[in-house]
């Protein structure tokens, strides 16, 4: 439904997608996106085509990397089209000045062997970390390998913008970026042209997206809102707009009122009912702590997060009842807490420094 919705969008249109966590909805608006881009690339031509906006850093690593996996299978399509792949580059915190070893480490990238590791791109092929090795920057080459020589994975040629200079010669197909960033780059003569103010409307980008949109509340959200407002007043035309969201409620008028949408424009897509298969269940459990009792709340929280995963089923252990869980979402009041439970319940777990089970150590649960 996303595909059909975002492929027939016209300017000044909005859609949200709205499904439970790890339900799709980044492919529901990264296929449509990739397929709607690649009519118009052409060889020697750069421009943004799509602008992904992120409320946080994080989330903004975690997405580039899935985009750029997507966009690494569609290449051969492309390629045996007569076009060029897609290209993605990344403007935040991280993204270096320029190709020189001194804009790397002011980018904070930590060395690693003859090279930096990239903080924002894990291997499309194994998911570990990528190096850009200190040969390739002397060259101002912009590649990324990765870091495992058994694997061999490395970026094409020209497929990534790792530096600034970079993004303003040669604007990326999909831009990444924050809130914050662009904020900040709107009032750069230089850098603003990466988000197509300038350009002629043919070579302004096609749809933006605003992931996590249900962030955008109170008064950080109008204040996104102001600033999508600046943006397409910049850009003096209308924009698609795409947004992705767990939960969101009185979608339709929230997504207007962020993007300034007309709401007749604007559509929620979410599955029904009848799309759902069931696979098992949610449960859900509150702990609350006792301020009278002996036991420490850390301790009791890990404890118990230990003892519900093993209340499971396993998926492959004979007779399974179906109960089996995959996966724990752990909410605390504090994020302090937040922080030191998940370091502290792998070391429960007997996990390493790399977060893998270590072979030479038992869970406390044995």
């Amino acid at each position: 439904d996303a595909t059909r919705r975002l492929l027939t969008a016209e300017r000044g249109s909005a859609t949200i997608v709205t499904a439970g966590t790890g339900s799709g909805k980044t492919l529901a608006f990264y296929l449509p996106a990739v397929v709607r881009v690649a009519p118009e690339i052409r060889r020697g031509d750069a421009w943004t085509k799509v602008v992904c906006l992120y409320p946080r850093q994080e989330l903004l690593k975690d997405q580039l990397s899935s985009a750029f996996e997507l966009a690494s299978r569609a290449a051969s399509a492309l390629i045996g089209d007569g076009r060029r792949a897609i290209t993605i580059g990344s403007l935040f915190g991280p993204t270096p000045f320029d190709a020189t070893e001194e804009a790397v480490q002011r980018a904070n990238w930590k060395k690693h062997g003859t090279g930096y590791l990239c903080p924002f791109l894990r291997c499309p092929k194994c998911a570990s970390d990528m190096v850009w090795r200190l040969e390739a920057i002397q060259r101002r080459v912009e590649v990324l390998e990765c870091v495992k020589q058994a694997c061999g994975a490395a970026t094409a040629p020209g497929s990534l913008r790792l530096t600034r200079r970079r993004l303003q010669e040669e604007p990326p197909d999909f831009l990444f970026t924050t809130t914050e960033m662009m904020n900040q780059r709107l009032s750069d003569t230089r850098m603003r042209k990466v988000f197509g103010v300038g350009q002629e409307v043919a070579r302004q980008p096609l749809m933006s997206l605003l992931d996590e949109a249900h962030t955008y509340a109170g008064i950080s959200g109008a204040q996104t809102a102001l600033l999508l407002r600046r943006w397409t007043a910049l850009l003096g035309t209308k924009m698609r707009w795409a947004g992705l969201s767990a939960t969101l409620p009185h979608a339709v008028q929230f997504f207007g009122d962020l993007t300034g949408t007309w709401v007749d424009n604007v559509s929620a897509i979410a599955p029904a009912s009848a799309d759902l298969v069931s696979q098992g269940a949610e449960y859900h459990l509150i702990l609350r702590s006792d301020p009278t009792s002996q036991a420490a709340t850390l301790s009791t929280s890990i404890q118990t997060i230990m003892l519900v995963a093993r209340m499971m089923d396993r998926m492959d252990s004979e007779g399974a009842t179906e109960r089996f869980g995959s996966r724990t979402f752990v909410f605390t009041d504090d994020l302090d807490v937040t922080h030191r439970l998940y370091d502290n319940l792998l070391d429960a777990e007997a996990y390493g420094a790399n977060r893998r089970p270590d072979p030479a150590r038992r869970p406390l649960a044995a």
